[in-house]
């Protein structure tokens, strides 16, 4: 009778110790998750790796993460490519906002559900190498891969 005791008070401590782990563990992925050092470490990676998917330099101000909707806006975007310091860059956009959709979490599948650009300009080269300037004050809304494909590469 009294192990069977020692044995239950056992299991409730594991179980209290657990709980508590799980809870302090959260509590400080939160916090860190909020960190200005985190952030910008975030921020730093971010415009990294999409200069190298796009081969040109991306720079982004700021971002802001919505982990419960699954959506990040990132703020002051700016897209140069071979031109020059002095020339307008291929792409400005006051907001760029993307939303993901988890497919399975086993396999780590998540696919790009929504992007929506706010307020970009854009810069394509003329013949003679003129720029010219294409302001869209309305936002573009592209709500599937398919048409994120369609509107990049279009057939």
């Amino acid at each position: 009778m009294a192990q069977e005791i020692k044995r239950k008070r056992k299991l409730v401590w594991i179980a209290v110790i657990l709980v508590t782990s799980i809870a302090a563990l959260g509590v400080a992925g939160y916090l860190a998750l909020r960190s200005p050092r985190f952030h910008h470490y975030l921020l730093a990676q971010i415009e990294r790796r999409a200069s190298e998917a796009t081969g040109a330099e991306v720079r982004v101000q700021n971002f802001v993460l919505h982990l419960s909707r699954l959506s990040a806006d990132a703020y002051g975007i700016t897209i140069r490519g071979k031109e020059r310091a002095s020339a307008h860059p291929l792409v400005e956009a006051d907001q760029l906002g993307i939303r993901l959709k988890i497919i399975s979490l086993l396999r780590k599948k998540v696919d790009l559900n929504e992007i929506i650009m706010a307020r970009f300009i854009t810069t394509t080269p003329k013949p003679h190498w003129t720029p010219s300037f294409t302001i869209y004050n309305s936002t573009l809304r592209l709500s599937s891969m398919e048409k994120v494909t369609m509107a990049i590469f279009p057939i």
